[in-house]
């Protein structure tokens, strides 16, 4: 490389860093907007995050180790608990194909049924979410 493409090479280098020329201002404004971003969501121990959610995968995920047979009076405490808690998402377990799935050797939250769900929840009168997971 000859001196003078050496030159030019560092001055779009210094340009870069110093929030001048072409890029450099873009690259400026992003970086500042982003330390605003990231100091506005610091919080503390005693605070209130909004920009955190909570979510509630004990009956999907624990299900994997005891075939989902959750009774029903287990999973409408943790709902329950969960809506006092504030969380705000809750995964019941999922929602599986009963033609890829044999019913018999799992329990009703490997499926999902909207019945199964309407018994525990109801019309879900809270702000938390219910969800599932599609299992195909």
């Amino acid at each position: 490389m000859n001196g003078q493409k050496k030159e030019q090479t560092a001055q779009k280098r210094n340009n870069r860093s110093n929030g001048s020329g072409r890029y450099g201002k873009m690259n400026q404004q992003r970086q500042n907007s982003g330390e605003r971003s990231a100091a506005s969501r610091k919080g503390n121990l005693m605070g209130v995050r909004r920009d955190v959610k909570v979510v509630d995968a004990t009956v999907r995920d624990g299900g994997l180790c005891n075939n989902f047979e959750f009774t029903d009076e287990f999973v409408r405490e943790l709902y329950k608990t969960n809506i006092k808690s504030g969380v705000d998402y809750m995964e019941f377990g999922y929602k599986a194909s009963r033609t890829l799935f044999d019913e018999a050797k799992f329990g009703k939250w490997k499926f999902c049924r909207e019945e199964d769900l309407r018994g525990i929840v109801g019309e879900n009168v809270s702000d938390m979410k219910i969800s599932v997971m599609a299992d195909v």
